[in-house]
């Protein structure tokens, strides 16, 4: 987990680097992605807050993004998720 967030640390200074996922385009949704090994990290811009929505394992199938039915958790600051992995003991 902490290679995939040290991934996502161009996006402090290049935050729209990451291309539009296309599988969320035809919901609305405009959510970039960034790829790390077998994950891709995707993440949406808001203001001058990057939140990270998904991390996705790439060998999935991708219809699998948008299956209906499925629950979108609340989108998590790049702060959140760093500060919930320096508490966790996994």
């Amino acid at each position: 987990m902490a290679e995939l967030l040290d991934r996502t640390k161009q996006l402090e200074t290049h935050p729209l680097s990451g291309p539009v996922e296309p599988f969320y385009v035809s919901c609305g949704f405009n959510y970039r992605f960034l790829v790390h090994n077998n994950y891709k990290i995707i993440y949406k811009v808001q203001g001058d807050v990057i939140y990270i929505m998904r991390f996705f394992d790439a060998r999935q199938n991708p219809d699998k993004l948008l299956q209906s039915g499925e629950k979108i958790t609340p989108p998590l600051s790049v702060r959140t998720v760093v500060f919930a992995l320096l508490n966790s003991h996994y």
